[in-house]
């Protein structure tokens, strides 16, 4: 007769051979039944307006959205759809961000306007970190956020160099993270609610990575030459720079 332990070990052995196969069988039905369950889940998100946190993702889930919006407009001026370069501009004072359009070559041509739901401080640019304001000047946008906690986001890529160079604090003080996002509240951001930002993401989305720009600026420098004095020169220039260029490439 065999000892007890022998015993007991002969039976977890059995009982091992038994999950076990029951787990190969589990596993096999599941990985059958796959293809249908990711169709399932893939149409439930989308069906709700959420997005995979992949630009891609997002591009799935709002790109038909977008082109309903911008597709039209594009054909009417006569640029190619996406168009390859897509430039911001954002009015601080009229809260208002306009999305601009070209080819490869030629004219930039406006495609549409958003009213912007929230952007904190008051006309002036940005110079340190936590004192809540919208930057102004010439940027980029450095990065799409399809995982934002504001839903979507694109970041400025605040500071730039002329930041850098006329800063009032040290380097690292200057601050970062600005966003033109989604919702409705911000603090040193640019809110344009859930719907906007899922059309004008996919725009930049599509346009060259080294086409897409932003100008943020106190007010539509277009219309109104008495540009306020500033003490500072800096200041005083870059206004001076943005109101020709609006004026020179973004006529209103």
């Amino acid at each position: 007769m065999r000892p007890r332990s022998a015993e007991r070990s002969a039976r977890l052995v059995r009982r091992v051979a038994v999950y076990g196969a029951l787990a190969v069988v589990l596993a096999g039905i599941v990985w059958a039944r796959r293809p249908l369950w990711r169709t399932a889940v893939t149409g439930t998100a989308l069906a709700a307006g959420t997005h995979t946190p992949t630009v891609e993702g997002a591009l799935t889930a709002y790109r038909a959205a977008s082109k309903a919006r911008f597709f039209p407009k594009c054909k009417a001026v006569g640029i190619a759809y996406p168009p390859r370069r897509v430039t911001l501009i954002v009015l601080k004072e009229e809260k208002r961000l306009e999305v601009w359009g070209a080819n490869g070559r030629g004219l930039y041509r406006r495609l549409a306007v958003y009213e912007i739901l929230a952007a904190s401080g008051t006309g002036g640019p940005k110079r340190k970190e936590g004192d809540r304001q919208v930057p102004e000047g010439f940027y980029r946008i450095s990065a799409l956020n399809p995982a934002s906690q504001f839903h979507l986001s694109l970041r400025v890529d605040y500071p730039n160099a002329e930041d850098v160079a006329h800063r009032t604090v040290e380097r690292r003080a200057l601050g970062g993270d600005i966003y033109v996002h989604g919702g409705a509240a911000s603090i040193g951001c640019v809110a344009l609610g859930d719907p906007a930002i899922e059309e004008v993401f996919c725009l930049v989305a599509q346009a060259a990575p080294r086409e897409r720009r932003i100008l943020l600026t106190p007010f539509d420098l277009r219309l109104r030459q008495n540009i306020p004095s500033a003490s500072d020169p800096w200041v005083r220039g870059l206004y001076s720079r943005l109101g020709r260029t609006l004026r020179d490439q973004y006529p209103a």
